[in-house]
C-alpha cells in the first residue's frame, strides 16, 4: 500500500473508533455490517467530553429538529400521529401533577416519535444521540424552572398539530420557535442561576 506499518495501524484504529471494522485477537480484522447510524456511535464520547459543546447542541437541536418536524408532517402514518396525541395526553396529565419527572420522559418519547415519523433512519439516530447527551442538563432545566413546562406543553400541542393537518412548514415553524424558546430562557441572566451551578458551559457560551 506504499505506507508505513505505523500508519496502516493507526488507520485501522480510526476504523475501530469509528465502528466501521473490528479487530479480533487472534482471528484478523473485519468489516463490520453498516448502517447509518453506525457513524453516530463515536459521536456521543466526544461531545460529552467537550463541556463547552452544550450550547452548540441546543443549536443544532434548532436545524436538525426543525427538519424532522418539517418531515414528519409529510410521512408520519396515522398511527404515529395517534401515538404523538397519546403522548401528548401523558404529558399534560404530568403537567397537572407536577410531575416534572414523567414529564421529562414523554418529552423525550414526543420528540423521538417525531423523528420516527421523519422515516429519516440518520436524523432518527441524532437525534437520539443529542437528546441522549442533553438529558441531564434539560432534566436539572425543567427542575429548576418549573413554570417552563406549562410553556413547553403549549409548544408541543401546536407542532403536534401542525403535524396531524399535515403542514410541514407549520410542523417546522413551530419546533423551531419551540427550541428559540429553550435556548432564551436558558440564556436569561436570573432564570439560569440555579443551572448555572451545574452547568457553567451554557451561560458562558
Amino acid at each position: 500500500m506504499g505506507v508505513s506499518r505505523g500508519t496502516l495501524r493507526e488507520a485501522l484504529n480510526q476504523l475501530v473508533l469509528m465502528g466501521i471494522i473490528e479487530m479480533r485477537q487472534g482471528s484478523g480484522t473485519y468489516v463490520r455490517s453498516i448502517t447509518p447510524s453506525s457513524f453516530m456511535e463515536s459521536l456521543s464520547p466526544a461531545l460529552l467530553m467537550d463541556r463547552s459543546s452544550t450550547a452548540e447542541l441546543l443549536d443544532a437541536r434548532l436545524y436538525i429538529e426543525g427538519a424532522v418536524a418539517f418531515l414528519a408532517a409529510k410521512k408520519a402514518t396515522n398511527g404515529e400521529i395517534q401515538e404523538l396525541k397519546k403522548i401528548l395526553g401523558h404529558m399534560r396529565k404530568a403537567l397537572k401533577t407536577r410531575s416534572i419527572e414523567d414529564f421529562i420522559n414523554k418529552d423525550v418519547e414526543f420528540h423521538i416519535t417525531i423523528a420516527k415519523s421523519s422515516k429519516n433512519r440518520v436524523l432518527l439516530k441524532v437525534v437520539q444521540t443529542i437528546r441522549d447527551i442533553l438529558y441531564h442538563f434539560i432534566a436539572d432545566y425543567f427542575a429548576a424552572m418549573p413554570d417552563t413546562v406549562r410553556n413547553a406543553v403549549d409548544y408541543h400541542t401546536k407542532i403536534y398539530r401542525a403535524i396531524e393537518n399535515r403542514d410541514p412548514s407549520e410542523a417546522k415553524r413551530q419546533m423551531e420557535s419551540h427550541i428559540h424558546s429553550l435556548i432564551r430562557r436558558m440564556n436569561h441572566p436570573v432564570r439560569n442561576l440555579s443551572i448555572e451551578r451545574k452547568h457553567p458551559q451554557m451561560v458562558k457560551s
